[in-house]
């Protein structure tokens, strides 16, 4: 586990920070300035090339899948230009994408096998559950949307 005040010089350490800091926020220990702190960091290890997409963990842990997706909205941000405020919204919107998550059963989010209709209705609860703990702490409607809609697919725009 990560500690404050140690210092973050590698997408290991990134990834430590995370844990920490999601671990301490679902535990109630901590205040979600915390994902301000992470995102910024994520935003210069970009800025500095110091990750890419090929230094991503395929580690199906939480905390790592949310750097990852946090890194990865940052990169598509800056790859289509974006301006900083829009990178920092990308990479803070992946970093809080699924907290909604915590608050759904684990025998649900484990289970293998086909899912019921209920049990699918119960795990997509995850976004608005995310969005409503989001917005407590968050007021960027950009980062809202991101965490109500992050799975929302487009089948085609030729329709």
């Amino acid at each position: 586990m990560f500690y404050i005040g140690e210092s973050i010089d590698s997408l290991v350490d990134v990834y430590d920070y995370a844990e920490s800091v999601v671990t301490r926020f679902i535990h109630s220990e901590s205040n979600f300035e915390e994902f301000y702190d992470l995102c910024d960091i994520i935003y210069d290890r970009i800025q500095n090339g110091k990750i890419t997409y090929k230094d991503l963990s395929r580690e199906g842990i939480i905390h790592v899948h949310l750097v990852n997706v946090a890194v990865l909205s940052g990169l598509i941000a800056e790859y289509v230009g974006l301006d900083e405020e829009g990178i920092r919204t990308s990479i803070l919107g992946g970093l809080v994408h699924d907290i909604g998550k915590f608050f759904v059963s684990d025998r649900l989010l484990n289970k293998n096998g086909r899912l019921t209709t209920f049990e699918s209705i119960a795990i997509s609860s995850h976004e608005i559950i995310g969005k409503g703990i989001v917005s407590l702490f968050c007021q960027s409607e950009e980062v809202l949307d991101i965490v109500a809609s992050h799975h929302i697919y487009i089948k085609t725009l030729t329709e």
